[in-house]
């Protein structure tokens, strides 16, 4: 028979693992497409701005924020996104991209797109927080399927499902342009 404290340490020590992970283990990084220019797992294509890479591969993956910002950082088309790409917040503000995915992106965090645009290509996009869109374009590619968990705010730009399958699984507000030929 195993000991209550003995599983009550074990408890702790699992407890406090998974905190140290959460909490610390998440890096903001920047897109400056300085290396390449295109490939997401190329580390000069990113500025590490803080936090902790836990993987300590100098690209956004796990609960890392990833940022798309006007300015230094240039437009252009997005490649090389790893299979089952995952990261914890998403932003886009002042630039437009094309990201080209092989497989899904999961965001696990909250995606927000203040200004600029973003085309999603290849396979689906998952947010498992809130989406807030306050200006820009996003058009979703075709795919079998974006979701989104949290709740959806669109108050502003313009928000286009293209021919993907789009799941909500929360509120919804829309005060921009959406088009959702297929529905949900």
């Amino acid at each position: 028979m195993v000991k209550r404290s003995t599983v009550k340490t074990l408890f702790l020590i699992m407890l406090s693992f998974t905190l140290s992970g959460t909490l610390f283990g998440q890096a903001t990084f920047n897109w400056s497409g300085s290396g390449d220019g295109t490939d997401w797992t190329d580390a000069s294509n990113w500025s590490y701005q803080s936090g902790s890479d836990a993987n300590s591969n100098g690209y956004p993956d796990g609960g890392d924020h990833a940022v798309f910002a006007g300015g230094t950082a240039p437009s252009g088309n997005i490649t090389g996104v790893p299979t089952s790409a995952r990261v914890g917040d998403f932003t886009i503000n002042g630039a437009s991209y094309t990201i080209t995915m092989g497989s899904e992106i999961r965001i696990d965090g909250n995606m927000s797109i203040v200004t600029g645009g973003l085309t999603m290509n290849g396979n689906r996009m998952i947010v498992f927080g809130n989406y807030s869109q306050t200006g820009g374009t996003v058009s979703m590619g075709t795919s079998t399927g974006h979701r989104f968990y949290g709740s959806f705010s669109q108050t502003g730009g313009s928000f286009n499902a293209n021919s993907s399958r789009i799941q909500m699984r929360s509120s919804m507000t829309i005060g921009g342009t959406a088009n959702f030929i297929d529905g949900f």
